[in-house]
């Protein structure tokens, strides 16, 4: 069973590499978003980090949990993981709608 957890691990290890990735690039982006949105913007960036530290504390706990505890602990981090994905693509979204030096596109 420990090699289930194992496996389960790395791919938690792979999702965060990509958070991380994706943070980086929304820091990259606060330089295109109009200055009456960067705040927010910034918060939201801040709320990621937390909350993508959060779920690195989740794993930890995952990985030293016992046999019979893992299961639980695993559907914790799997619920943070979906509210990560969701403020993501939130995040996402509102740079996509504040980002003010795009031309704009012709029809």
């Amino acid at each position: 069973m420990g090699g289930k957890r194992d496996e389960y691990v790395e791919n938690v290890k792979s999702q965060l590499d990509e958070w991380n990735a994706r943070l980086e690039r929304l820091e990259e982006d606060a330089r295109l978003v109009r200055d009456e949105g960067r705040r927010e913007y910034e918060q939201r960036i801040a709320q990621l980090r937390a909350k993508t530290e959060e779920y690195k504390k989740r794993l930890t706990e995952v990985q030293s949990a016992s046999e019979s505890a893992w299961d639980a602990l695993r559907e914790g981090l799997e619920e943070a993981a979906r509210e990560l994905k969701t403020a993501f693509k939130e995040t996402e979204s509102f740079t996509e709608g504040q980002q003010g030096s795009r031309p704009p596109t012709g029809g």
